[in-house]
């Protein structure tokens, strides 16, 4: 099966982005960016290896505004995960508590 590399972002609430890393319209560094700005919610900046099949089963979630199950079937489906310099620790062990709405320290 080919592997396809997406780059997003995913936080406790489940998937905010989740682009082809071709994608040169979206920025990696915004995305980093505004995962930093809401760690409180454990959002992350990720990019991940999956089948193309898979990705369209996640972006058909995420159409139907099923944010956490998207989330949910992307860490299922996901072949390698790639995060930032000096983060795959953090990142990781915030990936591996994801989703969940009790962490958002504003709900």
């Amino acid at each position: 099966m080919k592997q396809t590399i997406y780059k997003g972002i995913a936080d406790c609430h489940g998937i905010e982005h989740f682009v082809l890393d071709s994608d040169k319209n979206v920025s990696e560094q915004i995305l980093y960016l505004r995962a930093e700005a809401n760690r409180q919610r454990h959002a992350i900046f990720y990019k991940v290896s999956i089948a193309e099949s898979k990705a369209k089963r996640v972006n058909t979630q995420i159409k139907e505004g099923n944010y956490k199950v998207a989330l949910t079937l992307l860490k299922g489906f996901g072949k390698e995960w790639f995060f930032p310099q000096g983060k795959t620790k953090q990142y990781g062990n915030s990936l591996d508590l994801i989703p969940n709405d009790k962490l958002d320290p504003w709900s």
